[in-house]
Parts: structure tokens; sequence; C-alpha cells
């Protein structure tokens, strides 16, 4: 039996990235609903995101290796697709 306390169940981490993508709690925020550390935090995220860009390839394209520019070139789109959408809902 597992009795390690920092093993979460996949239920708990999906919650936990969900609040993280809505974007309305901080880390620390979330941290403090959910029990969790904020390099636990941060080491889902990093998971998630290679999780969703490999689901967005074909089944045709091979897989490749996900670095850290490609995570970084990621949090730039998902940037600027925020900032349009703040800017949408103002109405500017």
């Amino acid at each position: 039996m597992l009795t390690c306390t920092n093993c979460y169940k996949l239920s708990k981490k999906a919650k936990v990235i969900l609040d993280l993508i809505k974007g309305s709690t901080t880390i620390p925020e979330i941290c403090e609903k959910y029990h969790v550390l904020p390099n636990e935090v941060l080491e889902w995220k990093h998971e998630a995101l290679r999780a969703l860009i490999a689901c967005f390839l074909t089944t045709a394209q091979v897989l490749p290796t996900i670095d850290d520019h490609s995570i970084q070139k990621f949090y730039e789109v998902t940037a600027h697709v925020s900032i349009l959408k703040n800017i949408s809902q103002q109405g500017i």
C-alpha cells in the first residue's frame, strides 16, 4: 500500500490545474485551497502543458521532445490570447 504523503489523486491534480488555467486564482491561493506546495503546482502545470501540446498533434506526426523553448513559446502565445480576450471583453 502506498503511504506517501506527497502522492495525490489524479482528480486533485486535475482540479488544481483547472483552477490554474482559469487564471482567476494565484498559485499561493491554489496552494492554500488544496494544501499543496508551490513547486508541486508548477511541476503539475508543466506536465499538463506537455500533455496539452501532445494532444493537439495529429496521430500521423511523431511526438517531438518538448523542451523548455517550446514551453516558453506556448506561454507567449497563451499570454497574447489572454490579452486579446481581455481587450475584447472590455470593448476596446
